[in-house]
């Protein structure tokens, strides 16, 4: 249960628009919450009874009953108050039914109970994500690395969320930090080379989509915003290269490409 990438959506405006930023997500299937992780056995009566509701919202929240898990979950801090585990799935069942506040409160209460739990800190950045509340995404993705410094998938989410409020220089920042933690995160390559050629940069750019490409060669969006990138460095030979790869790609956007390159 994490998240996913947005799709890639293509304005054509002028030479200088490019494929807009990809929306933040975690690189295990971003964007859904994560999970809690297991107590340590419980032997009192109550607390028991407080674990089998638990699991019993585990198993309704995999198979869709989302109303009913939340009656479990409820059912079960009723019970037993401090269980963290409860109110952050609680959070994660509330966010399936849309109920973003409502799971904001149940994250809270989680942390409230545990304030070092880094799950429960990464499930309310993301709802305030969901919200367009940048500032307090970004808040709770800093809660999280003073706890686990090295999480690329933090620092990748984090600079979409700077990206978000035209915070270039620290949207750089976070995802260069993403990619030295975890080179495999090709959402980051490709999210510099959108930043810089904001920022006219189209020499850093090109660096960005080409190592965006070599983890995925057939990205459309890569080599899309590659040719647009060629073409504000006055290079149209390489630009027609890329409509060249993208004919093999995706037909439509290589002749997107085509009418810029021939509009130069």
């Amino acid at each position: 249960m994490k998240a996913q990438r947005v799709c890639i959506k293509i304005i054509l405006l002028s030479i200088t628009v490019f494929i807009t930023i990809t929306a933040s997500t975690s690189l295990t299937d971003a964007g859904r919450p994560y999970p809690g992780e297991v107590l340590p056995s419980i032997t009192d009566s109550k607390k028991t009874e407080a674990e089998e509701r638990y699991r019993s919202g585990i198993q309704y929240s995999k198979t869709g009953r989302h109303q009913d898990a939340i009656t479990a979950f409820k059912k079960a801090v009723q019970i037993h108050p401090d269980h963290f585990l409860a109110y952050n799935d609680l959070g994660n069942a509330y966010l399936d039914l849309k109920k973003h506040k409502d799971a904001i409160k149940a994250y809270k209460e989680a942390l409230k109970i545990k304030p070092d739990f880094v799950p429960a800190m990464k499930n309310l950045a993301y709802t305030y994500g969901q919200l367009s509340d940048y500032k307090n995404e970004i808040s709770m993705h800093k809660q999280v690395l003073l706890h686990k410094l090295a999480d690329g998938e933090t620092n990748y989410n984090m600079g979409v969320a700077y990206s978000k409020l035209k915070m270039y220089k620290e949207a750089i920042e976070s995802y260069r930090k993403a990619v030295t933690t975890d080179p495999s995160i090709a959402d980051a390559y490709y999210n510099l080379g959108v930043t810089y050629s904001t920022q006219g940069n189209y020499d850093k750019a090109k660096t960005y989509y080409k190592k965006m490409l070599v983890l995925f060669p057939a990205d459309t969006g890569a080599h899309y915003n590659l040719g647009i990138t060629y073409l504000n460095l006055e290079d149209k030979e390489s630009a027609l290269q890329e409509y060249e790869v993208l004919k093999k790609l995706d037909p439509k956007i290589a002749l997107q490409l085509l009418d810029l390159i021939n509009n130069q």
